[in-house]
């Protein structure tokens, strides 16, 4: 593992833990990919707590083997596995509400693989107005849409160049969304 990658999983993992925030400028030039050197030799502000564990909505991602609308006149497909190397990788990515950067994620999601799909595990933020909101959405049934930020390292065309078939990509992030391009793809429980 780079010291990039290093660098991410802690701050993911720490922007979930609540011991720093986006505010802090070398927290957001580790997501940004610059300075991971220079910071990793130094110590993460860390704070210790005895608070229950946040609540968290899982799903998936990603459902495998379905056929979706992506634009354009084009269709998608996802393989089974195509995901595998990236979560190895990378197991933590930004939570995001309808794939919305620019304001910033709302919480962290843990990706694992299944037969079916790319699974999620999402600790929203509680303490943000954007991540109670989306939070409360999906607890309350209202928000059960999931859709998925990738890069698409492998895809063979098919029909004619209609349907794109993910062989192999590299997730970005998980947004939870109104209106999810896969079918599949959904909340499962919210705790």
């Amino acid at each position: 593992m780079n010291d990039r990658d290093y660098l991410t999983r802690l701050v993911l993992r720490g922007l979930a833990e609540r011991r720093f925030t986006l505010a802090d400028p070398d927290v957001r030039a580790v997501l940004r990919g610059e300075r991971a050197h220079e910071i990793r030799r130094r110590v993460l502000p860390v704070r210790l707590r005895s608070e229950p564990r946040s609540p968290t909505i899982e799903g998936i991602a990603a459902a495998y083997g379905v056929e979706y609308q992506i634009g354009g006149g084009k269709r998608e497909r996802i393989e089974a596995g195509a995901f595998t190397e990236s979560i190895r990788s990378r197991p933590s990515v930004a939570l995001m509400a309808e794939h919305s950067w620019d304001l910033g994620p709302v919480g962290v999601a843990v990706l694992s693989d299944s037969s079916t799909g790319l699974r999620f595990r999402a600790e929203p933020w509680l303490d943000t107005d954007r991540g109670r909101a989306f939070y409360r959405a999906a607890q309350s049934g209202a928000l059960n849409g999931v859709s998925i930020g990738f890069v698409a390292d492998e895809v063979v065309p098919e029909c004619g160049g209609k349907l794109d078939v993910v062989k192999r990509g590299s997730v970005v992030e998980v947004s939870l969304c109104l209106m999810q391009a896969n079918p599949g793809a959904v909340v499962e429980s919210v705790a």
